[in-house]
């Protein structure tokens, strides 16, 4: 996987309306049609705004990375932070076979991002490091 983009931005949804429309020139620029680069968009910004609250809710001062990569056949947008694990996470580990409840603006706001994508995998690293990555199939020509 080739990396072609990472920002570090402060968790606010006014920064990243400034960064939104790079993300989508870069997916478009992929390869990714108008329409789906435009989802691949919301669905960033949903799993952003997920993150954005578990931070908000430790009053430190952390960081959100989102990355962006491509090869062959994939785009994978890696959103991470340094923050707290949220009671969702849990639906989105590799192999869970857990349905997410939609009971929350949070959980729709995720379930609203797994229907765009074709993978949402959620990891945790050591040292607290927590990283959602977006999968979108790139077509095929």
């Amino acid at each position: 996987m080739e990396k072609i983009l990472t920002i570090s931005i402060r968790p606010d949804l006014e920064v990243y309306s400034l960064v939104r429309p790079s993300l989508e020139a870069v997916f478009k620029k992929s390869g990714l049609a108008e329409d789906k680069a435009e989802m691949l968009v919301v669905a960033v910004e949903e799993v952003f705004i997920y993150c954005t609250k578990l931070i908000a809710a430790t009053k430190n001062k952390l960081w959100v990375e989102i990355s962006v990569g491509m090869d062959d056949i994939n785009l994978q947008v890696a959103i991470a932070h340094d923050g707290p694990c949220g009671a969702l996470e849990k639906y989105f580990i590799k192999g869970s076979n857990q349905k997410i409840k939609r009971t929350s603006f949070e959980a729709l706001g995720l379930y609203i991002a797994k229907e765009i994508v074709n993978e949402l995998e959620y990891r945790r690293f050591g040292g607290g490091k927590n990283e959602f990555v977006l999968v979108m199939n790139l077509p095929q020509t």
